[in-house]
């Protein structure tokens, strides 16, 4: 995992062809005028979605892990704190390809404190719980570039 600030980007280049395509489209972008929904950057090798959610205490289950694709979450209205899990990682259920995911227990590994101006890339395989409160619950709005790690292309 990587937990930067969104200035500092640029300096993750070089790990993944359609990462630094996701790269170089947030250097240019400005997050907060993106529309709510989905916007194709690379179509489904790369691409994004905005959303609204609100914040709420992360538990042992609050976990997320996934296979095929990488994910860069930014915060672009109010602020949330992604848990990261290092070990102890246990699946829940089983892998839900429409979404992306599998849901996973786990125990809190690091407390990245999120908000406008900072990102956490979040590779295949590694645990993170998204969403969580900082003091109380509120609502957020978000930005999640998902990148494909599978780069087949010559």
């Amino acid at each position: 995992m990587i937990y930067d600030l969104l200035a500092n980007i640029g300096n993750y280049r070089g790990m993944n062809r359609n990462l630094d395509k996701a790269i170089d489209y947030l250097m240019t972008a400005d997050v907060r005028t993106l529309p709510m929904g989905r916007t194709e950057i690379d179509g489904d090798r790369v691409f994004l979605q905005v959303m609204e959610a609100r914040t709420h205490e992360l538990t042992d289950e609050s976990y997320e892990l996934h296979r095929d694709y990488m994910d860069i979450q930014i915060d672009i209205e109010g602020c949330e704190v992604i848990e990261t899990a290092l070990d102890g990682v246990t699946p829940i259920g089983e892998y839900q390809p429409d979404f992306q995911k599998a849901c996973a227990r786990g125990g809190a590994g690091g407390r990245c404190v999120m908000g406008p101006g900072r990102f956490i890339l979040c590779m295949t395989g590694e645990a993170h719980g998204p969403g969580g409160c900082l003091e109380t619950p509120e609502c957020i709005r978000k930005c999640v570039v998902k990148v494909a790690v599978a780069d087949d292309r010559p």
